[in-house]
């Protein structure tokens, strides 16, 4: 790449570079919280926050799907809000527990293009109940595209407000007297061949702003889950 062309790359913001002389000493990061909180709802429903995807969350996950509460459960409630993505392989992993075999995922284009399918013999543990996503301006990237899984193939119903369009994979490189350059080396696309970034993922049914008089914990608007449930035939 000539100077010129990283020039205009930087001043877009689409390659950005940083001198680690300027970035301040990290403190020791405290103790990771759980990939996976769940929690029993009223009305039969199961409620599952997947905070990232990382190698812990599909461990978490199943252990979660065996549970005696997930198989009582006639509904889950998937929460990806601020969820800002993880690793494409944990997000791969999740969504072969959400869909039947062989489906497309998403795929990646760029220096290492390629397509991600559930596996032909997936064992879906996580189908055949009604399932919600929910979603916000903050859910990104693998998060993004596990919602983009779940409405694309019809698996359940993307509640929430449209997503952060965050679907550029970087990897570092450092460059003279030790500057680092985030270079993007690939870009997401979900299901239906449609770029995450600069665009999201739609829900289905918008969250209002104002107006719900009943929620369930963590914010969960009663009247907005009910409609989401309903189209999807939920008892």
């Amino acid at each position: 790449m000539k100077d010129k062309e990283i020039c205009a790359l930087v001043k877009a913001g689409t390659i950005k570079i940083f001198d680690p002389a300027n970035i301040k000493q990290k403190q020791p990061e405290p103790e990771p919280e759980k990939a996976i909180l769940a929690e029993p709802l009223d009305d039969g429903l199961l409620y599952i926050g997947i905070t990232r995807f990382v190698d812990d969350t599909v461990t978490e996950l199943k252990g979660i799907l065996r549970s005696e509460v997930f198989h009582s459960a006639r509904g889950i409630v998937i929460d990806l809000r601020g969820n800002l993505g993880g690793t494409l392989y944990s997000v791969n992993k999740v969504a072969q527990l959400f869909g039947p075999g062989n489906l497309l995922i998403g795929e990646t284009r760029g220096a290492m293009p390629g397509k991600y399918y559930t596996d032909k013999q997936a064992t879906s543990a996580g189908s055949g109940k009604a399932t919600v996503v929910v979603v916000d301006e903050k859910t990104s990237s693998g998060a993004e595209l596990f919602a983009g899984f779940i409405k694309n193939h019809h698996l359940g119903t993307v509640v929430g407000k449209k997503t952060a369009g965050a679907g550029l994979v970087r990897t570092v490189a450092r460059i003279n007297k030790g500057a680092i350059m985030l270079i993007p080396v690939n870009y997401l696309f979900d299901s239906n061949g449609k770029a995450i970034e600069g665009n999201g993922i739609e829900p289905d049914i918008v969250l209002p702003q104002t107006g719900c008089t009943e929620h369930y914990p963590y914010g969960l608007c009663k009247a907005v889950l009910q409609q989401a449930l309903t189209m999807q035939n939920y008892p």
